[in-house]
């Protein structure tokens, strides 16, 4: 009875596992990872308003590394991409806020423009979104550096004791396949 019970459990598992495998199916494998992050900030306070001769600052400017899209993988794979600009204004001026998207040769691959309202005697907050899409600007993979401009209205108002902050996240999608 043992050896026909034995026989019986060797026989079921060798006929149960004796299903060919597709092992080409892996061609066919696709993920669809999502990279998310900082990408930038910048604060202003009303010091940087004003230069070393005291004189009124119009134009603000700071340039930053990205370096995401160095990865020649994520180059290949980008779908798309998300960029949220986030504000927050307690200064009662305007501030023009330009994103320029650079690529190693000095070029403008892509830009953003933003318009930060001044607060009205409260805070003014914000966000927008911009995408950027591999089928509609496949150059966009080719910026490495991100210069944020910012043109600050000029108002007859003396430069107040306030803060901007203006902050920047990213939400890239890729395909692996």
């Amino acid at each position: 009875m043992r050896i026909i019970l034995f026989l019986s459990v060797i026989l079921m598992t060798f006929f149960s596992c004796t299903k060919n495998l597709d092992f080409d199916q892996t061609r066919d494998f696709e993920a669809f990872p999502v990279i998310e992050g900082d990408m930038f900030y910048m604060d202003i306070y009303s010091t940087n308003l004003i230069d070393s001769q005291g004189n009124f600052r119009q134009f603000i400017s700071d340039t930053l590394d990205f370096s995401i899209f160095n990865d020649a993988e994520a180059r290949n794979n980008f779908l798309q991409a998300e960029i949220f600009i986030k504000y927050s204004n307690s200064f009662q001026r305007r501030f023009f806020t330009q994103v320029f998207y650079i690529d190693e040769n000095h070029q403008i691959v892509e830009q953003d423009t933003l318009d930060v309202q001044p607060a009205s005697p409260a805070i003014v907050e914000g966000e927008n979104i911009y995408e950027y899409t591999k089928s509609l600007n496949p150059n966009f993979v080719n910026f490495r550096k991100i210069v944020l401009k910012i043109e600050v209205s000029p108002t007859d108002i003396p430069v107040e004791d306030k803060h901007l902050h203006i902050q920047s996240k990213g939400k890239f999608y890729l395909r692996i396949h």
